[in-house]
């Protein structure tokens, strides 16, 4: 067509809906353009790397590393390898619990477990800055699990080190990109765990040429279907005689388990996984959040909430219809599991399979729910083409708008919901009934309706920083690894809790002084909560269980750290394998009433005092 530079002649191409020929299986994007440029050679091929102009013979196959010539890799073994000195240039000062991981992390393969907020990156910087310093030929990785981390994470550590950090994910990845790499142009890569895991495969990046490799919200590696573990297959498989990469993990929450006996299994399981890593869980003074129950009545016996509910089970049962024995969902009850199951059906299939359209419906559904129970009925019968009933908040809304009336002028909120469409209503909801906050939406950036990271999440990020928005209504996208500006308000619909992790994480962001966290959830829910609460408790006590065994911090470490620092770590208590270790913030979790915030050391002494 007629579009390009004076009438040139342009093609477009859309990638998401081209069917090759008669062909029924799913190609990816890639797959599907490489197959069908072949087809019409009058059309120039651009890549990333000659968009905007040259040849294409320009763009070369990025050649295999070679890592003969690499050095032997050097570890910290002497005290000015453990100085502070020359580690970072932003003007920090590390608190003694980072310099204590810090030192660890040179001595050993370590599982840094700290809240979120608390400085995890931090040691990561620390740790890579100095390997980098022994090892001038090898590069210092850190790993993500998502694409926005990339970018934040590397604008972290290069402003606290002034190291040269290449950040590297699948929407920027170039040829050109990956031969600096190779050549030492860069002192760091942040990169994502499925990238540099093709990358290794196709030789264009060998992870095992790194002085030191960083998993950022390393509890992923506990999935068999997660990358990390693939990575760590890759790291711990090629150990031989040579030494081997540092290995260094960072988790808010490592395990979730129902029991004693199944949370040491996971444990040492995880641990294994990282190359018998140790695990640093040090002792941080109390928080002074606030936690807040907001017990509502269940909407799941509501009409309106069971006509979903049997849509639901409607588009299930002709989802099954479709598939094999083998393939069929079974836990329709647990929405979150639920929707794991159909995003990895909708990935099995071919666009044009008949089982696509059924599982749209079900998404549609179960997205419908959430809004029902958010907001009422209105927004949610829209959303399924149902006629609209008179419009009517429902008790959980009424809750959020009592906590955010009672926010001073500049409180800042997070409010978490578990679905687009939950969060793409309640916005247009809170910039309707609370202007003066100037709310603003956060999700993840895949699909039609997400959001970039340079444009869109990074941008509302640095609105609430700033104060432009003093509101954010997000997914999970913000629940993991995002450095987000202390909240006073985080405001948490349980019903999209499913796991120990996402409630911790949600936990850390109400950081700032007298920060409340508020969930907002029906009695069966909060029974739920209260399993959480029992399965971090349990992994506190098998933590403390190893460090009898295993003391961490080692001896040595704490000797050089009290060196750095003249801090007398001496007096600091052992935990000894029978205790329970309590996180403060939990305790009101633990009482029976419904109490109003108070602060978390009155409550402390009221347990002790009982």
């Amino acid at each position: 067509m007629p579009f390009g530079p004076d009438g040139a002649v342009y093609s477009g191409i859309g990638v998401q809906n081209v069917l090759i020929g008669s062909m029924t299986s799913r190609w990816t994007k890639k797959d599907k353009w490489w197959l069908l440029v072949d087809d019409f050679p009058h059309i120039a091929s651009r890549t990333n790397d000659n968009f905007f102009g040259g040849s294409t013979s320009q763009a070369q196959t990025v050649p295999p590393v070679e890592t003969a010539a690499i050095d032997p890799i050097v570890f910290a073994t002497t005290a000015p390898d453990f100085s502070l000195d020359g580690l970072l240039v932003s003007g920090k000062a590390p608190r003694p619990t980072q310099v204590c991981g810090f030192v660890e992390a040179l001595l050993r393969d370590i599982l840094v477990v700290m809240p979120t907020g608390s400085g995890k990156t931090l040691v990561a910087a620390m740790v890579m800055q100095r390997m980098r310093q022994l090892n001038p030929t090898r590069l210092a990785i850190m790993v993500v699990d998502r694409i926005p981390l990339v970018f934040q994470q590397g604008a972290a550590i290069e402003a606290d080190t002034n190291l040269r950090v290449c950040c590297l994910c699948g929407e920027n990845k170039t040829q050109a990109t990956v031969q600096r790499l190779q050549h030492n142009h860069f002192d760091a890569l942040v990169v994502t765990a499925g990238l540099l895991v093709e990358a290794a495969a196709k030789g264009e990046l060998d992870p095992t040429a790194a002085s030191v490799v960083v998993f950022d919200e390393c509890h992923h590696a506990g999935s068999d279907k997660h990358d990390y573990g693939r990575l760590l297959q890759l790291l711990i498989s090629d150990r031989g005689p040579s030494p081997q990469p540092r290995i260094v993990g960072l988790s808010a929450s490592l395990i979730r388990a129902a029991t004693m006996a199944s949370a040491r299994t996971d444990l040492l399981r995880l641990r294994d996984r990282f190359a018998q890593a140790v695990v640093y869980r040090p002792e941080l003074p109390p928080a002074h959040q606030q936690v807040k129950w907001r017990v509502v009545a269940s909407s799941h016996l509501d009409p309106g909430s069971m006509r979903i509910e049997r849509e639901i089970r409607e588009a299930v049962d002709r989802v099954n219809d479709l598939l094999t024995p083998q393939l069929r969902i079974m836990a329709i009850e647990l929405h979150g599991v639920l929707r794991g199951a159909l995003r990895s059906i909708r990935n099995q299939h071919a666009p044009e399979a008949p089982v696509q359209a059924a599982v749209e419906r079900t998404m549609r559904a179960l997205s419908a729910m959430e809004v029902f129970d958010l907001l009422g009925p209105a927004e949610a019968y829209k959303d399924l083409g149902w006629t609209t009933p008179v419009s009517s908040s429902s008790a959980r809304y009424r809750a959020l708008m009592e906590e955010l009336v009672d926010c001073t002028p500049s409180a800042r909120v997070l409010v978490f919901v578990a679905t687009r469409a939950a969060a793409a209503h309640l916005h247009a909801r809170l910039c309707v009934e609370f202007p003066d906050m100037h709310p603003r939406r956060v999700v993840g950036h895949g699909g039609w309706d997400g959001m970039d990271w340079m444009d869109g999440q990074q941008a509302a990020i640095a609105a609430l920083s700033s104060g432009e928005t003093r509101l954010l209504v997000c997914t999970s996208v913000l629940e993991e690894g995002l450095d987000i500006s202390a909240c006073d308000l985080v405001v948490r619909f349980v019903a999209g809790t499913t796991s120990l992790i996402q409630f911790v994480q949600s936990r850390g962001r109400a950081r700032s002084v007298n920060g409340r966290l508020v969930m907002i959830l029906s009695e069966v829910q909060r029974d739920r909560i209260r399993k959480l609460e029992s399965e971090e408790r349990m992994m506190d006590a098998v933590i403390a269980e190893m460090a009898v065994a295993d003391p961490v911090p080692s001896a040595r470490a704490k000797a050089l750290a009290s060196g750095l620092l003249s801090v007398d770590y001496s007096d600091h208590p052992t935990a000894q394998p029978d205790a329970t270790v309590l996180h403060p913030t939990l305790l009101l979790f633990i009482e029976g009433p419904i109490l109003d915030p108070v602060d978390i050391q009155t409550a402390i002494s009221d347990v002790i005092r009982d």
